[in-house]
Order: C-alpha cells, then sequence, then structure tokens
C-alpha cells in the first residue's frame, strides 16, 4: 500500500469523524484519557499526553529541546555523545491525497480575516 502521510503542525485542527458506541467507543477512551474534544488542535493532544504520563512543562519542553546524554547502540561500538528528544507527530493519510492544482488555489484561512480586515 502507497500511503501518502503529512505530518500535522501543533496548530493544525483534527475532528474524530467516526460514529461511536457511547463509553465503550476508543474515540471516547482516547477523549478522556488525554483530555480532548472531538474537535480539537494537536498541541492540545500534546499537552494531553504530557498530563497522562505527569510530566510537567519544563520536563515536556526540556524532553523536545533535547537533554545532553550518550548513547551505546547494536549499530555501532561505543559510546557516542549527543541528545535525546522527544518527537510526537500525528500523521494525517488523506483519503484523496491533494493535487498540484488543488495547492495553487488553496486559501488560507486567514485570508479572508484579511479581506474582512482591509474593508
Amino acid at each position: 500500500m502507497n500511503e501518502k502521510v503529512e505530518i500535522l503542525n501543533l496548530d493544525d485542527v483534527v475532528c474524530f469523524t467516526e460514529e461511536d458506541d457511547g463509553y465503550n467507543s476508543p474515540i471516547y477512551n482516547i477523549e478522556q484519557r488525554f483530555d480532548i474534544a472531538r474537535l480539537f488542535e494537536f498541541g492540545e493532544f500534546i499537552d494531553g499526553i504530557s498530563k497522562v504520563i505527569n510530566l510537567s512543562t519544563e520536563a515536556m519542553e526540556l524532553l523536545t529541546e533535547g537533554i545532553q546524554c550518550r548513547v551505546m547502540t547494536t549499530r555501532r561500538q561505543g559510546w557516542r555523545f549527543g541528545k535525546i528528544r522527544l518527537k510526537i507527530e500525528l500523521q494525517f493519510i488523506p483519503d484523496e491525497p491533494l493535487t498540484d492544482q488543488d495547492i495553487d488555489h488553496f486559501d488560507s484561512p486567514l485570508d479572508e480575516i484579511r479581506r474582512i480586515s482591509e474593508l
């Protein structure tokens, strides 16, 4: 299967569309576990994850910026120095990928706000 994957930004908005069976549905469990609504920004999801694993804002920032360390792997001999960084990404697999024509005619939601403010 050849899927085109788009990595979402923190301010991208997600809306769960799958039908839900009430309190026993997987979607409901995700919403409750990560303290998000059915419609949410990806950044809110990250905040929910940090609450679930009980990390302070400072600890989460440190993990996302990187922590100095040394690492030994099975792929190389000896210790290597560097940083470890936590990267959480949400991947979107569109049912219909964007075409070049779609991209050329795309108006940002901000364009509408700009047009209104010019009036």
